[in-house]
C-alpha cells in the first residue's frame, strides 16, 4: 500500500513513479495531468505508441522506492 503525500511525490528524485491513466484520448491525459498537479502531484505526461496506437500515459512522481 502507498503511502507517499504529493509533497513526496513532487520532490522525490528516485526511479519509481505510478502510472495512474493511460488514454488515447490527448484532453482526457491533459485535464487529468493538471488536476493532479493542482492537487501538488509531480504529475507528467508520456506519449507512446503500441500495435499502431497512440497512448498518452499519466504518471506521478519519482519515488526512491517501491514501497513509498
Amino acid at each position: 500500500r502507498p503511502t507517499a503525500t504529493a509533497a513526496q511525490a513532487a520532490a522525490g528524485k528516485g526511479p519509481w513513479t505510478i502510472q495512474v491513466a493511460a488514454t488515447p484520448d490527448y484532453q482526457t491525459a491533459l485535464a487529468l495531468n493538471l488536476e493532479l498537479r493542482r492537487l501538488g502531484f509531480a504529475a507528467f505526461t508520456a506519449q507512446v505508441s503500441s500495435q499502431g496506437n497512440t497512448l498518452y500515459r499519466v504518471r506521478v512522481g519519482r519515488f526512491t522506492t517501491r514501497a513509498e
